[in-house]
């Protein structure tokens, strides 16, 4: 599929950046996603005292960027940047292999995606919508 917003994106783009993208596009789309979909911030930089306050509060190295709840299953999405240096397509640190393999051993689908489309046809591809069930409007809360 072609998402005319994801093209436009910069090829320097970072993960967040496509993450951001995505979603966006996702929820705008079809606002049922709102709230069905989001990103848990696991990384980033801060300053040492948001960090442990951070880390305190439950912050997990290794969790996957994009959690997704869709009939009764939580799926995680990890959003990775592609490069030819990463052939063929990896890139997880040894942290999120870990949390990957815990989750997969609870029964939650752990995705990758390499750019912004591949988050976009993930979500459809788990959720079944598709244009047709689109909304036309941009929801309120965004």
């Amino acid at each position: 599929m072609n998402y005319i917003p994801l093209k436009q994106l910069p090829k320097t783009a970072s993960e967040l950046q496509l993450q951001g993208a995505a979603w966006k596009y996702l929820v705008n789309t079809w606002p049922v996603l709102y709230g069905l979909l989001f990103h848990v911030p696991n990384g980033g930089s801060r300053n040492g005292i948001e960090g442990k306050q951070l880390q305190g509060a439950g912050v997990t190295p290794g969790v996957p960027d994009l959690i997704l709840i869709w009939r009764n299953q939580a799926h995680a999405i990890e959003a990775k940047i592609w490069e030819k240096q990463f052939e063929p397509k990896q890139g997880c640190s040894p942290e999120q292999i870990a949390i990957h393999a815990k989750w997969k051993k609870q029964g939650i689908k752990v995705h990758m995606a390499f750019c912004a489309e591949e988050i976009v046809e993930c979500v459809l591809s788990i959720t079944g919508l598709t244009l047709a069930d689109s909304e036309l409007h941009t929801p309120p809360h965004l």
